[in-house]
């Protein structure tokens, strides 16, 4: 979303480039903020028809309404893993839900409608994120990231990476990726893995970094 204009209008197959999916939403773009909610959230859109949608987060009361957050569960939540609200004309605010099964056994056609219905309604997009390979049938508004589609989701060019590189702010050797660093003119890796493991956070700074590799759309 980082890298589309503001209110443009696209489509799940733009955002999603790579994926494998069954069906389309189109909608109105708009750059996400990533927030944490503090209770279980049904994530389902029809279970909540009104304009406004608050959920309680770590940093502030969001209005999911407002099509400007990407919410992520609290831990163990029996709805999705995350979500947002679509701005799409019309009446209806469909949302997208995001489930990830980290495992390498095989998701299959009954588990992954399962998954569906405790997280998404009829009209919501459903997508199952897994480092799998899973050869099933995939239902109307929905898709899936496996183990045969991350190589395309996750590529090198996808537009995913470019709000970590595109950023105006300032950065500091105590916040920014190791990859970002070796951006620098006349820095090599040696030199900067000279410099941060001297650093106390290196190693947490680390995990940010690999976290970062991961999430598709919100870094």
């Amino acid at each position: 979303s980082a890298v589309i204009e503001e209110g443009e209008l696209i489509k799940i197959s733009d955002i999603h480039a790579g994926a494998r999916l069954n069906d389309d939403i189109q909608f109105k773009n708009h750059s996400l903020q990533l927030e944490v909610a503090k209770h279980h959230i049904d994530t389902r859109s029809k279970n909540l028809t009104t304009s406004e949608w608050k959920v309680d987060c770590y940093h502030s009361t969001v209005d999911v309404r407002q099509f400007k957050h990407c919410i992520i569960s609290a831990p163990a939540s029996p709805y999705g893993d995350s979500f947002l609200s679509l701005d799409k004309s019309g009446t209806e605010s469909p949302n997208e839900i995001h489930q990830f099964k980290l495992r390498k056994k095989a998701v299959s056609e009954k588990e992954y409608q399962k998954e569906r219905e405790k997280s998404a309604s009829e009209n919501d997009f459903f997508i199952l994120f897994t480092i799998a390979n899973c050869n099933i049938p995939i239902p109307k508004r929905s898709g899936i990231v496996d183990g045969k589609a991350f190589t395309n989701y996750f590529g090198p060019f996808a537009g995913r990476a470019y709000r970590s590189i595109s950023n105006n702010k300032v950065k500091t050797i105590h916040t920014v990726s190791l990859g970002q660093m070796c951006y620098v003119s006349q820095i090599s890796r040696e030199r900067v893995n000279s410099k941060t493991k001297k650093s106390n956070n290196f190693y947490f700074r680390k995990g940010l970094h690999m976290i970062s590799r991961i999430l598709p759309r919100f870094l």
